[in-house]
């Protein structure tokens, strides 16, 4: 809302899938056209506000203290308020500006973590909501479907470590970009009702973590059938599976795909977690195949 309010006031061209980048590049050139400043008033603000994070990023490291997290393979800075994070795969790179956390050992090593903001990752906002499990540990094999977000790609790339693999079917270029430096992801640009294009890259997995967002309640069946044939293609027996979508769509995801098609006796739903993001609410819900009875 505000880049599309800066766009209007300056009259900025802008590519509607790039935005806010062009909003960024653009915005010095014409700040006073949107609010008044005096010469080089703009270079001491951004100057205080990369002084600003600097020092939000040292107090974060002094008055907190990193612990293991109730999730294998996760971790929780322990301050005023408890903060979710990874150990960073790739030390020294922050992909999307998140804060990053330096720990010496006793043995003079260093850890670098990374935060993991619970508003920009759907999987990260249901940890923080409290879901029971996640079923991703360190080595685990995850197959990651549907509108693709970067940044979960990115924390399940920390969190499974260098003995895991996450497939990433739907690509968007922050991905694309981001899996160069990351050997555990690996990304396939297929369609969604081609499940089978990929299968000499895809091999068993443990979890599905599928997206549905912005999609109408007709096409809810098309992809159903989707997330049905790749679980019998690529999930293990007694497997999970987190099925992510909007709570505007009023019926469960889960009933409408499986009850529709009778596939509870392979389809077992556990629990759904209401999540709250920057751009909108969303639900999670999670559930397991062919469970052992």
């Amino acid at each position: 809302m505000m880049s599309d309010h800066i766009v209007r006031k300056t009259k900025l061209t802008c590519i509607c899938s790039d935005m806010i980048s062009d909003v960024m590049r653009g915005l010095p050139e014409k700040i006073g056209q949107f609010i008044c400043l005096q010469p080089r008033e703009l270079d001491r603000a951004q100057l205080y506000l990369a002084r600003l994070r600097i020092n939000q990023a040292r107090t974060i490291q002094e008055k907190g203290r990193v612990v293991l997290h109730r999730f294998e393979g996760l971790f929780s800075v322990k301050g005023d308020k408890d903060i979710l994070c990874t150990r960073n795969l790739v030390p020294g790179e922050a992909l999307y500006g998140e804060n990053l956390i330096h720990v010496q050992n006793e043995d003079g090593t260093e850890v670098e973590y990374r935060i993991w903001d619970p508003l920009r990752s759907k999987l990260g906002a249901a940890i923080h909501q409290g879901v029971s499990n996640i079923w991703i540990k360190p080595g685990s094999r995850v197959l990651y479907i549907g509108n693709v977000c970067g940044r979960t790609v990115s924390d399940l790339s920390d969190l499974i470590g260098l003995e895991g693999l996450v497939y990433v079917v739907g690509l968007s270029d922050d991905v694309a970009d981001m899996a160069g430096n990351r050997p555990n992801v690996l990304t396939i640009k297929s369609k969604l009702i081609d499940h089978y294009s990929y299968r000499m890259l895809v091999g068993m997995v443990d979890v599905i973590f599928f997206e549905i967002d912005h999609h109408p309640e007709q096409q809810f069946c098309e992809e159903g059938f989707f997330l049905v044939n790749n679980a019998r293609y690529y999930l293990r027996a007694a497997g999970h599976y987190m099925i992510s979508r909007q709570v505007k769509v009023t019926n469960s995801t889960c009933k409408f795909i499986f009850n529709a098609h009778d596939y509870l006796k392979e389809f077992k739903p556990i629990e759904t977690v209401m999540i709250d993001m920057r751009e909108g609410a969303y639900a999670l819900e999670v559930g397991g195949y062919r469970m052992r009875v």
